[in-house]
């Protein structure tokens, strides 16, 4: 874990390898949405560091072994200030930000699971080669729904001839398939 919703934003992450998962729990804490997934390159709760006693809004946890540089705010702050070439890149990364998850609220509010499910499979496992899924909760955190649902979905595009299982590994075998499911 990286990161806690709740904790003081003190500092700014750049990954240098490996990939977090950004996400947020409900207000009781029973349910969690993944925001976004941050890989090589790509900086972590930069928007807090902006402002005075801010908090996380989100928590991070990476989901392999990574490597993470840590910036302190008070740096991140003072640097953008007399550096408008890193200022405009600090913008440019926020902008980016906030179209992806607003790409992502509307991809989670205006399709249905079939579609998440096929475009997360599409997006993540390469041609014909076998993909290790991640647990049923955490596919469900990305798809903001509930394992059960998941794992139900994962059975009938099996039995639909979609995608092979064994184990926690799939393999798309049938890509029209599951692209007709993205578009409907």
């Amino acid at each position: 874990m990286l990161f806690q919703q709740g904790e003081a934003a003190s500092c700014l992450y750049v990954v240098e390898s490996g990939w977090l998962r950004v996400s947020k729990l409900a207000a009781r804490g029973e349910r969690e949405v993944v925001l976004h997934l941050s890989g090589p390159r790509q900086m972590v709760a930069g928007v807090g560091v902006f402002a005075d006693d801010a908090r996380y809004s989100a928590s991070a946890a990476a989901l392999e072994d990574s490597a993470v540089l840590v910036l302190s705010a008070a740096v991140i702050r003072k640097r953008t200030t007399v550096s408008p070439a890193l200022a405009q890149a600090v913008i440019t990364h926020f902008a980016r930000r906030h179209a992806e998850l607003l790409e992502r609220l509307d991809e989670l509010l205006f399709s249905d699971l079939n579609a998440r499910l096929a475009r997360l499979l599409l997006a993540r496992a390469p041609a014909g080669a076998a993909y290790p899924l991640p647990s049923n909760s955490e596919l469900a955190a990305q798809l903001n729904t509930v394992p059960e649902l998941v794992s139900r979905k994962l059975g009938e595009f099996y039995r639909q001839g979609f995608i092979a299982l064994e184990r926690r590994t799939v393999r798309i075998v049938n890509e029209p398939g599951l692209q007709s499911l993205v578009q409907t």
